[in-house]
């Protein structure tokens, strides 16, 4: 996703079913994207303890709620 202020994003996967997973919730900061970004139940690295100075964001991250709810 390229953004130019990706905190502004607020990210959900809703099912056909109306079940809802928040998957970002205003994370990062100023003109920072997510590029080649999975989000993985099963990744080391929760999306909500990124900062700003790690940006872009690639690589695996637990998203705000489990994908497998």
């Amino acid at each position: 996703i390229e953004h130019s202020y990706v905190e502004d994003l607020r990210i959900v996967l809703t099912a056909p079913n109306g079940q809802s997973v928040t998957l970002i919730d205003r994370r990062g900061g100023d003109g920072i994207n997510f590029t080649g970004t999975v989000l993985d139940d099963d990744a080391a690295e929760s999306i909500a303890d990124i900062t700003a100075g790690g940006a872009p964001f690639s690589g695996r991250f637990r998203p705000e709620q489990p994908l497998s709810l």
